[in-house]
């Protein structure tokens, strides 16, 4: 254990320092101190004592806003909560956030952790970190350089699992619902809504054919992608019953109600933000928080300002929307989410890809699985790129979308500075879209924004 206390040493002096920098510089928090204390330590993650209760939230999209919602209620439910709020959900991360949670006498001071894990980590936490509860937001087809097929990041997952960890998973994605089928599961889902389409309208779909026979699969509704209700007319197979269901989402009275009745506050009217919701609510109910004391707290609740943010300032509303970078999945229904607001809108789209250390080339295949088509829309007027390494490549794909090259504006490699190409009027909504490695970027360019309506 000597390795150990030395690596414990080492990473509390390092996550000290961190913290002053943090302080000064007015920046997030580093993966640093769980870096070091790996290197040092390669079983680090065994050693370091833990909360009693592990809970850990996974998935191609929903990780980080699923995470901070369970955090923020079990906070408000007097919980001591270790967990890994910035997003840092590798290996070195779920130490750095084990070490800040552990004195030097490696004793934890938290009740409870509750653990973003990046998917394709799975094998490099589990042995070491044993979940009592996971959840699983969805498994979609992701980054191309990381996680080829979703059907791969589910074996990824369950070949480190435990086998007496209890699984939270998406009753409308058969994929994820499909692991480790020897284990205690709840599954949560929403029911067909009126909106939801009879087959899907997506160009991705990763379950066309049925996993166990290889048939053609029929699709009961479609909400995007592969996630849906669907059964296989050749074997069988077929979307399990959820226990935590949703039964009608009511947008006009904000309300999430389920099967049973209970109702809770509909945070966002976003469907990805709502599957976020729901397998937040079903987690919390796996573990033995009664529905009126989640309802209750997530009245207190709003989407992390970093991934959604809404305002009307001087009659004019703006939206600024995040989307997972290098993830099809995520950008289509970002873009069929802006298309769903009523009224004529432009839109200021960040979309880029960071450059491959080893090639230093971009890879903008995605951009080819995304549905672009759904900008295509006589109530989009002007269609903003901005950005550093992929501009060209956007707008070549929204050419190939169908969409008029005269609403396409070439912007800058600054959006701060492209938010000047927006017209501002009261009648037109204006959209920030970005995705997740520009957060900064499109933060700065609603500040300007702002700004500019101020001074209009």
């Amino acid at each position: 254990m000597i390795r150990f206390n030395i690596a414990l040493l080492a990473g509390k002096i390092t996550s000290f320092g961190c913290k002053i920098l943090k302080n000064l510089l007015h920046r997030g928090g580093s993966n640093l101190p769980g870096k070091l204390a790996l290197k040092i330590d390669p079983l680090f993650l065994s050693h370091i004592s833990k909360p009693k209760t592990i809970l850990a939230v996974t998935g191609s999209n929903g990780k980080t806003t699923t995470t901070n919602m369970v955090a923020d209620i079990f906070e408000k439910c007097n919980f001591r909560v270790a967990t890994n709020r910035m997003g840092s959900n590798i290996n070195t991360g779920i130490a750095t956030c084990l070490l800040n949670s552990t004195t030097l006498c490696n004793k934890s001071n938290k009740d409870i952790a509750v653990l973003e894990v990046d998917e394709r980590s799975s094998l490099r936490i589990y042995p070491y970190v044993h979940p009592d509860f996971l959840l699983v937001t969805n498994l979609s087809r992701d980054s191309l350089k990381r996680n080829a097929h979703p059907f791969f990041i589910r074996d990824f997952i369950q070949q480190s699992l435990p086998n007496d960890c209890v699984l939270v998973l998406n009753a409308d994605d058969l994929i994820s619902a499909s692991i480790k089928p020897e284990n205690k599961r709840v599954y949560y889902g929403i029911d067909r809504q009126k909106d939801d389409a009879s087959v899907c309208c997506n160009l991705i779909n990763d379950l066309r054919a049925c996993p166990r026979c290889g048939s053609i699969m029929a699709t009961d509704f479609c909400r995007y992608n592969h996630i849906g209700r669907m059964h296989c007319p050749a074997c069988g197979l077929k979307s399990p019953i959820a226990d935590v269901n949703v039964k009608y989402i009511d947008y006009k009275k904000r309300m999430l109600i389920l099967a049973n009745g209970e109702v809770y506050p509909l945070l966002n009217d976003g469907i990805f933000n709502i599957y976020d919701e729901i397998a937040a609510i079903a987690l919390l109910r796996t573990y033995g928080i009664d529905g009126n004391t989640i309802s209750n707290a997530l009245l207190d609740i709003t989407i992390t300002d970093s991934r959604y943010s809404e305002k009307t300032i001087n009659g004019v509303h703006i939206i600024r929307q995040m989307a997972k970078g290098q993830n099809a999945t995520a950008c289509s229904s970002a873009f069929k989410y802006v298309c769903s607001i009523p009224g004529q809108k432009e839109i200021l789209l960040i979309l880029e890809d960071p450059r491959d250390q080893a090639t230093g080339t971009e890879n903008p295949a995605y951009l080819y699985e995304t549905d672009f088509e759904f900008l295509n829309s006589l109530d989009i007027e002007k269609i903003i790129i901005s950005g550093k390494c992929l501009i060209e490549d956007v707008s070549l794909r929204l050419q190939l979308a169908g969409i008029p090259q005269d609403k396409i504006i070439i912007g800058s490699d600054d959006p701060s500075n492209d938010v000047a190409l927006f017209d501002i009027n009261p009648n037109i909504k204006l959209f920030i879209v970005h995705d997740n490695y520009q957060i900064q970027s499109a933060m700065s360019a609603e500040k300007n924004l702002i700004n500019a309506i101020q001074n209009s």
